[in-house]
């Protein structure tokens, strides 16, 4: 399981597509060899590169691009797609929940990667079809606007939140521990915003923002409670074991919130050492990705800021997963890791790839970009035909 980071599915975009390539300075041949190494290694069986909601909305700010990349993380994902961050991270919490409710060991371990990913086979691991179908429904994409929108905020909140922490100069520990309390209860904060809004909606018939267009977080409270029925509380016990557990060490310990508040708390003393320049603007999506996925990955290509964040102490430490973690700066290491696991899959298996799927079948699909744009051109050919028709 290997998780892409938008900065490498855009570096070979941009080499493989005809159109953008024409309008940029030509690419680094690394990127076309990283193509050649993942395609190979993904028709080998060896690998998937699940999509993200998090690949989607990153991929949609390019619109004139957005179907080529879509096109190309949709064939690295073998119909892979990771879990919305926001659900990996509820999912850990019921867990948890759930054995603190029950008496027993909270053990987030028991979370696999066949939890967090969903396939088109009954497993993850079961080898892809030669022909993939895929939807195109526009309806079903991120909003552009939205997307920059909040794009926006976050990297207006980062600049705010790194301005802060370089006045105030706080330690390590000190930000680790405000942010992993702070995003927690945050949640609950967001919760109780909600039930106040259907009070109000009840009592006045004033339908407000916080009602409808409510933050996914809210309605991880609500499975919260929704375990605490399941298990014979009442609706006053459940509130106050749910909110019990959101301040607690198991729910605090949880992998998302855990790496999530590391890295805060790296970036926070960058900052009060000096350093000058505010976090990427994506890093908020970055900070997300890899604190939802990490765990499940066997390894992760991101970029060189946050590659740089985790082999940090006290990161480096206290994340413990077994994860290989690759960016630009060591990108030829990651073509030698995808190598090595042909190497270790053995000649047999090869042998057994081309018996099943043909001699033809390794063979790099590096004019996939260019028979996307033909699709697309025609698609729009036949669509303008048929309205003039009409």
């Amino acid at each position: 399981m290997l998780y892409l980071d938008q900065m490498i599915l855009s570096n070979m975009a941009k080499t493989l597509d005809p159109v953008w390539a024409s309008e940029r300075k030509p690419q680094h041949p690394y990127w076309s060899r990283a193509f050649d190494a993942l395609d190979r290694a993904l028709k080998l069986q060896l690998i998937v590169c699940p999509v993200s909601r998090i690949h989607e909305k990153e991929s949609v700010l390019v619109a004139r691009h957005f179907p080529v990349l879509r096109r190309l993380y949709e064939h690295l994902a073998g119909g892979a797609t990771f879990e919305f961050p926001t659900h990996v991270e509820a999912m850990q919490l019921y867990r948890a929940f759930r054995a603190r409710l029950a008496g027993t060991a909270v053990d987030y371990a028991g979370i696999t990667a066949e939890d967090v990913i969903r396939a088109q086979h009954d497993t993850i691991h079961g080898w892809s079809e030669r022909i993939m179908i895929s939807v195109n429904w526009p309806a079903a994409n991120p909003d552009p606007a939205a997307v920059r929108l909040e794009r926006s905020r976050s990297a207006a909140s980062f600049r705010e939140m790194f301005s802060r922490w370089t006045q105030e100069g706080r330690s390590f520990e000190e930000v680790y521990d405000s942010e992993r309390t702070g995003e927690i209860q945050a949640m609950l904060q967001l919760w109780r915003e909600h039930v106040a809004a259907k009070l109000r909606a009840e009592q006045t018939g004033e339908f407000s923002d916080e009602l409808w267009n409510y933050r996914l977080e809210v309605q991880t409270v609500y499975g919260l409670l929704s375990v605490a029925n399941e298990l014979g509380l009442d609706a006053t016990a459940a509130v106050s074991a749910v909110a019990e557990f959101l301040t607690s060490e198991d729910a605090l310990t949880g992998p998302a919130n855990e790496i999530s508040a590391l890295m805060m708390a790296g970036l926070a003393r960058r900052a009060a050492s000096g350093q000058k320049r505010p976090p990427s603007p994506g890093m908020w999506n970055d900070i997300k990705a890899i604190s939802n996925y990490l765990p499940y990955c066997d390894a992760v290509f991101v970029d060189d800021e946050c590659a740089s964040l985790l082999r940090e102490v006290p990161l480096r430490d206290r994340i413990q997963y077994p994860t290989r973690v690759f960016s630009s700066r060591t990108r030829e290491a990651f073509i030698d890791y995808l190598v090595g696991l042909e190497r270790d899959a053995g000649d047999a298996h090869r042998d057994l790839i081309t018996s099943v799927y043909g001699e033809t079948w390794l063979e790099p699909y590096r004019t996939i970009l260019k028979h996307e744009r033909e699709r697309v051109a025609r698609r729009e050919a036949e669509t303008a035909s048929g309205k003039r028709e009409s």
